[in-house]
């Protein structure tokens, strides 16, 4: 798989930390020339896109070290590791000072990135867990008794 999937199904991974996060403004600076998805997200380019989350992820950690966490800098295409529902409910203020995550060009919706979600739920399943496929123009929700070994797991670039 190119490095934009595995970065995609990184990002869902991720989801676990910022399910249900509120959609906030974009952030300056993260996208080429201003532009942003229908949520306020930025865009960028498939070239572009996993240095600018990685960037994004570690202004998060860095805010939420501000607001008195022990969070780490995430490891290039990996993002924050560090989960409670505290480090949760700050994210989301974080989110809302730093602004939306950069997203890639592939818009959810695309066929690629829906076959892409579809493999992920499926893995998913196959360990056992109960996941819910989203409605259209929803994100994935990602229950919390799925483990990150499940997640590891399913990591479809491996």
């Amino acid at each position: 798989m190119n490095p934009l999937t595995k970065r995609l199904t990184l990002a869902l991974g991720a989801a676990v930390l910022l399910i249900g996060l509120p959609a906030c403004s974009a952030a300056s600076g993260q996208t080429p020339e201003g532009a942003t998805d229908s949520g306020g997200s930025p865009t960028v380019t498939e070239d572009n896109f996993s240095a600018e989350r990685d960037k994004y992820d570690l202004s998060l950690a860095g805010c939420l070290r501000d607001k008195g966490f022990d969070v780490k800098d995430p490891r290039p295409g990996e993002g924050i590791t560090e989960d409670s529902p505290e480090i949760r409910e700050a994210a989301s203020v974080c989110m809302q000072e730093l602004g939306d995550p950069p997203t890639p060009a592939i818009k959810p919706g695309s066929p690629e990135y829906e076959k892409q979600q579809r493999a992920f739920i499926s893995c998913l399943r196959e360990r056992g867990n109960e996941v819910t496929d989203p409605k259209q123009g929803d994100a994935l929700s990602i229950p919390e008794s799925v483990t990150e070994e499940d997640l590891a797991a399913c990591d479809l670039t491996s």
